[in-house]
């Protein structure tokens, strides 16, 4: 539950959807950390649920309770590495609404299995989410096709192979390498070149 991953944004553009769909409610999953500065606290969370159609549901029991129960995952972060919520949604076959950021656009294809949209813009958010609330059809098929890019790029099936290939690589290079001595402040260590 921190700042960086664009939660008031997210409650604004579900906000602003509510106003053209009423329907449309959002669900906060998560906790605070309170080690962390960005973090929400409990009473900020809180204060969130008074918004209509905001919802703070705490920890998960599970992560399948989450996306068992989601029709649209959001995540409109400042920057991310490898976002893992979003691989866990495209892994349940949910269509994904993300900012237009490194490691966002690592994982959804915009227009292909959700929308990508410029940062700190509730409204291009809103116009997204209100998009896939009214055609269900869109959402199934950008939710089939999420499914179908985890399989080929983040399933066990598709990552084993590769981390695999990776360390055997390594070795034979290692097995390959030649032991070069270069002087240290700590003395002379060999160095693999």
């Amino acid at each position: 539950m921190l700042r960086s991953k664009g939660l008031a944004t997210v409650v604004e553009a579900v906000s602003l959807a509510r106003a053209q769909e009423p329907q449309i409610e959002l669900e906060l999953w998560g906790t605070p950390d309170p080690g962390n500065p960005t973090s929400y606290t409990v009473d900020e969370l809180n204060q969130l649920t008074t918004i209509d159609g905001v919802a703070w549901m705490g920890k998960a029991p599970d992560i399948a309770t989450v996306w068992e129960r989601t029709d649209i995952a959001i995540l409109l972060s400042e920057s991310e590495g490898m976002p893992r919520a979003l691989m866990e949604a495209a892994g349940y076959g949910i269509p994904m609404i993300a900012t237009n950021v490194p490691g966002c656009r690592s994982v959804v294809r915009d227009g292909v299995d959700g929308f990508l949209v410029p940062l700190n813009d509730p409204v291009a958010a809103a116009e997204a989410i209100v998009r896939l609330a009214r055609d269900p059809a869109s959402r199934n098929h950008m939710g089939r096709m999420a499914r179908q890019q985890f399989d080929e790029r983040f399933s066990r099936d598709a990552v084993v192979p590769k981390i695999l290939e990776i360390y055997s690589r390594l070795i034979t290079n290692r097995e390959n390498a030649t032991l070069v001595q270069l002087p240290c402040d700590h003395g002379s260590q060999p160095i693999l070149s």
